[in-house]
């Protein structure tokens, strides 16, 4: 089942309007370089200024998100569950988790974002292939907002370290991912790719969002360094590695 018009489902968008996000990448060495041109151009983000992100992403039995990425279709979507390295659990031993569906049309993004709450220890251990995020998924399905029969598993799980700023003159929002790794992997899926795990992206990705879609003036000095503007997915370039058994990039 596809869900790449949003609206047809009436799903919740976190964002009111379509944000245009273009990528930059670069050697992990330009990382520092990156890090303090942005510290010296823009602001640090107010709530999450730095932080380790985890996500689990879930794919159909076709691979159609993948395949999406694949083709270069206009049309994309991924479904995943996200979280926060540091964050701290409660007396129950939860931690917030949120069920993300991100939907591109071209270079425009709609993400909508439900938030709930899974013991970290369940979360962190249990193997990609146990039916408890399967049936996790399903349960929550109605109150995310997604369609009846919308049906997917768990196929990696992704992690890098990331640091946001907000680009005072335009309003842009802008992150830097680095360290990124895929950590654990569905056997099931990946029956052949389980030595390639963890699987390292030597790579550094800047990113920057906003509903124009123009590049801030500062994105020039980026590529003089060395970054180059681009089409990246962390989650389409770990896939690819891991279904055609290759080492990292």
């Amino acid at each position: 089942m596809s869900l790449s018009d949003g609206t047809r489902w009436g799903l919740p968008s976190t964002e009111p309007n379509l944000v245009v996000e273009r990528k930059l990448r670069g050697h992990p060495r330009l990382q520092p370089l990156a890090a303090a041109f942005l510290d010296a151009h823009c602001l640090p983000d107010g709530e999450y200024p730095e932080g380790l992100v985890r996500s689990i992403y879930f794919e159909t039995v076709h691979f159609d998100s993948y395949a999406e990425k694949a083709n270069g279709d206009n049309l994309k979507t991924k479904v995943r569950l996200r979280w926060y390295g540091e964050t701290r659990p409660d007396a129950k031993g939860e931690i917030p988790v949120f069920l993300e569906l991100k939907l591109r049309l071209g270079a425009s993004r709609r993400k909508s974002r439900r938030t709930f709450r899974i013991n970290r220890d369940r979360l962190t251990s249990t193997p990609l292939e146990d039916p408890f995020f399967t049936d996790w998924l399903q349960a929550h399905c109605a109150e995310a907002a997604l369609p009846e029969g919308f049906f997917r598993v768990p196929l990696l799980q992704i992690a890098y370290r990331r640091r946001r700023w907000v680009s005072v003159p335009d309003g842009s929002r802008i992150s830097l991912d680095w360290d990124i790794r895929a950590e654990r992997v569905n056997p099931t899926r990946f029956p052949w790719a389980e030595s390639l795990v963890p699987l390292a992206l030597p790579v550094t990705v800047c990113e920057f969002k906003h509903e124009s879609g123009l590049p801030p003036a500062w994105v020039s000095t980026l590529c003089e360094s060395g970054f180059r503007l681009t089409s990246f997915s962390k989650y389409g370039v770990c896939v690819e590695r891991l279904k055609e058994g290759l080492s990292p990039l």
